[in-house]
Formats: structure tokens, C-alpha cells, sequence
């Protein structure tokens, strides 16, 4: 399974241009390290220190594993025909899902980390795009786990583990199904979680940018200053 998806981000397209998943990926967890490089201990200063010291050291290992799962969900048929892939043979009916709403899949399906560390990541790649919890079709993300991922990666059809992802609002899932669960306090977590999701846009926005290969060349300077920005905009940024 994990071959055939690996094979699949190298074949279909992130963007209408013909770049590959693999390709856009690969750029992310690039500017991630240059990022790193450059602001690590500025970063790491804005890291709630109320917070278990096992969840302050996974920091970059989440960012990580954040960018490299957040488009996996493209690989779906619909997805890739919307975009302009002509190689591609569509499932007959199959609903259209945001790649959003599948990329969770990739997480709880492929990674073997700790229930926190997949929890927030998949949280993380759920909300890299706005979502409006109460528009999500479940049934239709069924359809699509089904048709499509049950018959090419093997993937369960029950989607219980991510259905209360899908439908609980970002920073009430923070609360209960993450602070409360975990005994984890709440607004040192949300912080946490604001940083990775303020970093993951910034990164991603510079991966897709026209003028990505300058943004790779230097430091991106404006980086704190856009996370700043984000928590300035407070819950209408969730």
C-alpha cells in the first residue's frame, strides 16, 4: 500500500501545471529546513512552556509530518480531473471531496506515532484550507473511502476515526478531543497549535508561490511576522 501511494504522489499533479504531489512535497519539507535553519530559536521561544516537554520536543517532528501529508488527498480521481489531469480514469458517481477532508486518511492510516502526535497532525491537514465542519458530507467521504481508497490502498471502510475530525469545530476539537483527552492544558495547546497551522500556511504559501525558488534562496524574513499576523486575527483565523 505504502509503495502504490508513493508511486501515485510521483505520477499526479499538486497543481494545474503538472507539478506531482511528490514534487510540491518535497518543496514544503525544503523550505521547512531552511526555515529551521534559519529561525529555530525564535520559533522554539514561542513554544508554550506550560506544556509536556514530550509534546515541546515532537514540535518540528509535527510541522513535519504535517507538510508532507497535507495534499495527499489529491490522489483523488476527481481532484485530479478538476485540475486538468487527462491520464486519469474517474469512478463512476463518485462524489467530489474537498482533498482536505481525505488527506486525515493518509494520517491515520499510514502513521504508527502516538494518538496525540496523529491527532494534531491530522488536524493540522485537515484545517490548511477553511472548513466549515457543518457542510461536510460524511457520506460522501464514505463514498469516496469506499470506491476509490478501499479498493486501491486498502483502506477501512468505517470512517468512526476521523468522523468526529470532520465534524467538530477546529478549536472545540483542541479542547475536548485533544486537551481533555490527553490532560493537556487548553489554551497553552491552542497557542501550540496556532504556531504549527501559522508556519504550515507560510510554508506552503511559499511552496506554491510563482517566485518559490526566491523565497528558497534567502531566509524567508517575513515568516515571524506572518504568524504574528495570524494570531493577531484570533478565532477567525480557525
Amino acid at each position: 500500500m505504502r509503495e502504490k501511494i508513493q508511486s501515485l504522489l510521483e505520477e499526479l499533479w499538486a497543481k494545474d501545471d503538472g507539478i506531482t504531489i511528490r514534487e510540491h512535497t518535497d518543496k514544503l519539507l525544503n523550505n521547512l529546513g531552511k526555515l529551521k535553519e534559519h529561525y529555530k530559536k525564535q520559533i522554539e521561544e514561542l513554544i508554550p512552556k506550560e506544556l509536556p516537554t514530550e509534546l515541546k520536543e515532537r514540535f518540528w517532528e509535527i510541522l513535519e509530518l504535517a507538510c508532507e501529508y497535507h495534499d495527499y488527498g489529491k490522489i483523488h480521481c476527481k481532484f485530479q480531473k478538476k485540475i486538468g489531469n487527462e491520464n486519469i480514469e474517474l469512478i463512476k458517481n463518485l462524489p467530489e471531496v474537498r482533498h482536505n477532508l481525505l488527506s486525515p486518511l493518509f494520517v491515520v492510516y499510514l502513521r504508527e506515532e502516538d494518538e496525540l502526535t496523529k491527532d494534531i497532525v491530522s488536524l493540522l491537514v485537515l484545517h490548511h484550507h477553511p472548513v466549515e465542519n457543518n457542510l461536510i458530507k460524511i457520506d460522501e467521504v464514505a463514498d469516496v473511502i469506499q470506491r476509490e481508497f478501499r479498493q486501491n490502498f486498502g483502506f477501512g471502510f468505517d470512517i468512526s476515526s476521523i468522523k468526529l475530525l470532520l465534524k467538530m469545530p477546529e478549536e472545540r476539537y483542541i479542547k475536548e478531543a485533544i486537551a481533555e483527552e490527553f490532560g493537556i492544558e487548553y489554551k497553552p495547546l491552542l497557542k501550540y497549535y496556532r504556531l504549527l497551522k501559522g508556519l504550515l500556511l507560510r510554508i506552503d504559501h511559499a511552496s506554491s508561490s510563482k517566485h518559490a525558488q526566491e523565497v528558497e534562496d534567502r531566509p524567508p524574513d517575513d515568516t515571524l511576522s506572518f504568524v504574528d499576523e495570524f494570531f493577531k486575527k484570533g478565532k477567525n483565523t480557525l
